[in-house]
């Protein structure tokens, strides 16, 4: 096990390709972090839950409490200097406002967002949530307990992430 910042730093540096790798990153962390374990009796990759009604279109993941209440998960691995604009969550807000999803979280590499972003989203009653991983001192807005920079976390190959090179092999 390594850290997050170094798993991180792994990725590649195709925004597609790593917003995928982020993704698994983020179901793995959904999944095995105990305040989440406790709470979620499944996450899956949009690809994977059985109720999608399309392809990828600003849901990231997609997640059942233990008392079967759904969230919609939307990830964003961003630079951390980035700040988050409402046109890069306008498409989550849009596909997550229906009735099936009591919750909705952001996750992110960055705690930066934009003032309209904000604003829209908290009319829209999602969670100022972000999380912060590539930073000195990274930190989750409305999230306990709060991970640490060193907190353990999977390697690349626990989470099934391959390079684009080694998958032409």
């Amino acid at each position: 096990m390594g850290t997050l910042n170094g798993l991180l730093g792994t990725l590649e540096s195709d925004p597609v390709r790593r917003g995928k790798q982020f993704e698994h990153i983020c179901k793995w962390f959904l999944t095995n972090t105990a305040v989440y374990r406790q709470r979620l009796r499944r996450v899956w990759l949009w690809d994977e839950w059985p109720s999608r009604w399309g392809i990828d279109a600003g849901i990231d993941l997609a997640a059942e409490e233990q008392g079967g209440r759904l969230w919609a998960i939307q990830t964003k691995a961003y630079d951390p200097a980035y700040s988050i604009m409402k046109a890069d969550v306008a498409t989550f807000l849009s596909e997550s406002g229906r009735p099936e999803f009591a919750f909705r979280l952001l996750i992110a590499t960055t705690d930066r967002i934009g003032k309209t972003a904000e604003r829209c989203g908290r009319r829209r009653n999602l969670p100022g949530v972000s999380c912060v991983a590539t930073s000195t001192r990274p930190r989750f807005r409305g999230l306990s307990p709060q991970p640490t920079y060193g907190q353990s976390c999977p390697n690349r190959s626990d989470l099934g992430l391959i390079n684009e090179k080694q998958s032409r092999r």
